[in-house]
């Protein structure tokens, strides 16, 4: 399900024996096309089942808040998925100033 909400993600596994509430702490792969695959921890941080879900990761490398929410609308149930970047990466910064420079 992870590979569907977010392709760069996979391989969430859970790191501890705790419940789902704040503080579990996730593990996971992050699949980028330059660096290749690294493993970083997610925490969560906001649980409020069953309608929100928010996590972030503790890693220096890439820092990324991922909300996830569900909403319910007539018969269905839509899911909203929000992935927050909380620091420019080195990384990024590549990728944003060739987009720039093939602009100008």
């Amino acid at each position: 399900m992870s590979s569907n909400l977010c392709p760069w993600l996979w391989r969430v596994q859970e790191a501890d024996a705790r419940i789902l509430k704040s503080g579990k702490f996730y593990t996971a792969l992050l699949r980028l096309t330059p660096i290749g695959e690294k493993r970083f921890y997610l925490k969560v941080m906001d649980y409020l089942p069953p309608t929100y879900l928010s996590l972030e990761s503790k890693d220096d490398f890439v820092r990324h808040r991922i909300e996830i929410r569900l909403r319910r609308y007539d018969n269905r149930i839509i899911l909203q998925t929000s992935v927050f970047c909380n620091r420019t990466t080195a990384l990024f910064q590549v990728s944003d100033s060739r987009r720039l420079q093939k602009e100008v």
